[in-house]
């Protein structure tokens, strides 16, 4: 029997008077005998029940929010299958909690200490790639500094800041993107082979600092009667130790000593270097 004062269940052994709020049940009871049946239940409960009901889009869409969050999270850092992992494990969860209809008070109590877990953890996580750590150092006569997050140092020169080496070994740029893009960003243009040296100016567009790239050269004697031969060099930049993106500068290699009376072509080979 639910008592119509207060609400509450109140056990069928005759009572007259609900023991929670002290009020008359004779009329309940009547009411109850009358129909054959339970009485009607309080527009109060209902409207709890529904309440319930509702609580499962609330954890359906905190699940749904810990899946884009950590997703930004993820672009921020760099795509790894890790992290993918856990978005497609927040986005399995809210499928799970959405086909099961959880309500049960524990559960929201879970998923508000989820939310804030979840939120305090991946906000740190951007805020930690995204915001530049550098150290200062100071060599001699040169001053350095330590980009911790890239992983990069950087040397001051008259012109700025410019990358000097990277605690990562370099990547082949030809295999991370499109090669006609990679031509396009990166010129190399009037080469002169002085002695033992060939040098290129190359001018950086592209979004990578650049190492080194390696050419292959082909020496093609005026005499029919020799055949061309081929070599591979390997060209450095010759001022600052790397080339930055959007700069330009000589990038020069060690090759035998040009043979005279020939003539010379070369072919980029490959592109060394980091995303900056």
């Amino acid at each position: 029997m639910i008592c119509p004062s207060c609400s509450r269940q109140v056990s069928d052994d005759n009572h007259t008077v609900c023991p929670n709020c002290m009020a008359s049940l004779e009329d309940s009871v009547s009411e109850t005998n009358a129909a054959g049946g339970a009485p009607e239940i309080p527009k109060f409960q209902a409207e709890k029940v529904n309440r319930e009901e509702e609580g499962t889009n609330i954890g359906v869409w905190a699940l749904l929010s810990f899946a884009i969050l950590t997703l930004i999270a993820t672009a921020v850092k760099g795509f790894v299958p890790l992290d993918l992992l856990e978005v497609a494990f927040w986005a399995g969860l809210a499928w799970f909690w959405y086909k099961k209809k959880i309500v049960n008070q524990v559960s929201r109590v879970v998923v508000g200490i989820l939310a804030i877990l979840v939120s305090f953890g991946e906000c740190y996580s951007i805020a930690r790639h995204s915001t530049t750590n550098y150290t200062y150092l100071q060599m001699g006569s040169h001053q350095i500094r330590i980009d911790n997050s890239a992983g990069r140092t950087d040397q001051l020169w008259t012109t700025g800041w410019k990358p000097m080496s990277y605690d990562r070994p370099p990547i082949n740029i030809m295999s991370e993107g499109n090669l006609f893009d990679i031509i396009n960003e990166i010129h190399i243009q009037n080469g002169q082979w002085s002695g033992e040296e060939i040098c290129f100016d190359v001018q950086n567009e592209s979004s990578y600092v650049l190492k080194s790239i390696s050419v292959l050269v082909t020496v093609t004697p005026k005499s029919n009667a020799e055949s061309p031969s081929k070599l591979v060099v390997v060209l450095r930049p010759k001022v600052t130790g790397l080339l930055d993106a959007g700069d330009d500068g000589p990038l020069c290699g060690t090759a035998a000593p040009f043979p005279a009376q020939a003539e010379w072509s070369y072919e980029p080979q490959s592109y060394m270097g980091w995303k900056r």
